[in-house]
């Protein structure tokens, strides 16, 4: 069994929401299927798209993917809880429409201590997260 234990992805959203709050931090960009990349440091990242990682998993034999956002910590402010929410949300759906083939990092804000134990309570009633992140 094939396991990808630190699969990056980023919703679209979180992109967005990036370029909002520091705009000088991602280029947003569209590839030849009109699906957002986001360039970090010049590298380019596909936005989520939920029916492209499943078949690019299937041309790999690749069976689980634990999905995760490294860049989710860019900034530590009073931002986090909301983008750790929102890249959260997206991992559930990703969870909740594959089970089978996703789980996910819980990103947890670790700057607020409520919003901390909101969000890993929150999480841990979600199927799917079965690890945390805070770094």
């Amino acid at each position: 069994m094939k396991i990808d234990f630190h699969s990056h992805s980023f919703p679209e959203a979180f992109f967005l929401k990036i370029k909002e709050y520091y705009p000088d931090e991602v280029v947003l960009d569209q590839d030849a299927k009109g699906r957002m990349i986001g360039f970090w440091v010049g590298t380019p990242l596909p936005a989520w798209d939920h029916e492209q990682r499943i078949e690019d998993m299937n041309k790999g034999q690749v069976e689980i993917e634990i999905l995760s956002n490294p860049s989710m910590y860019i900034r530590v402010d009073d931002n986090s809880p909301e983008l750790c929410r929102l890249v959260s949300d997206s991992y559930a759906e990703a969870c909740r429409q594959s089970p089978d083939r996703f789980k996910a990092f819980a990103n947890i804000p670790f700057n607020s201590p409520e919003a901390a134990l909101a969000e890993l309570e929150w999480t841990l009633n979600m199927p799917g997260f079965v690890i945390i992140q805070c770094s």
